[in-house]
């Protein structure tokens, strides 16, 4: 691939990631994009159409037909340690979205890589996967 024209910074949400066009449950986020992530990585060249991911597509799209591409994406996902918010941690979700977009666009235009954001002691780490220092 080129170097990349485009540099997107995204954030997992929530929202990001779907199934069969509905969204997943608050309640058990991570587990369910946990199950998809499996199934994602079971068979990482199909593009897995019953996964929907509405948003940054329709982002990496408008770019690529602004004439801004290559692409190279980053797409953070929350990992925190503290049970009590866990369960709608978009860790997975982060790494389903770096996994399937290169399938849904060309090779030559997009790459994409997961960041999961822990807590402060894995600063060093994500600075070192981002290149800053």
């Amino acid at each position: 691939m080129t170097p990349p024209r485009t540099i997107l910074f995204a954030n997992a949400g929530q929202r990001d990631v779907q199934e069969h066009g509905a969204l997943l449950p608050n309640a058990s986020y991570r587990a369910e994009t946990a199950r998809l992530l499996d199934h994602v990585r079971g068979a990482p060249s199909d593009p897995h159409p019953t996964i929907g991911l509405p948003i940054i597509e329709a982002t990496v799209r408008a770019i690529l037909n602004a004439g801004d591409g290559p692409i190279a994406v980053a797409i953070f996902g929350t990992d925190q340690a503290d049970a009590t918010f866990a369960h709608g941690d978009t860790v997975h979700a982060a790494a389903i979205m770096a996994a399937l977009l290169p399938t849904r666009f060309p090779a030559d235009v997009i790459t994409a890589v997961a960041l999961p954001l822990r807590s402060e002691e894995h600063t060093s780490e994500l600075q070192s996967r981002l290149h800053l220092v």
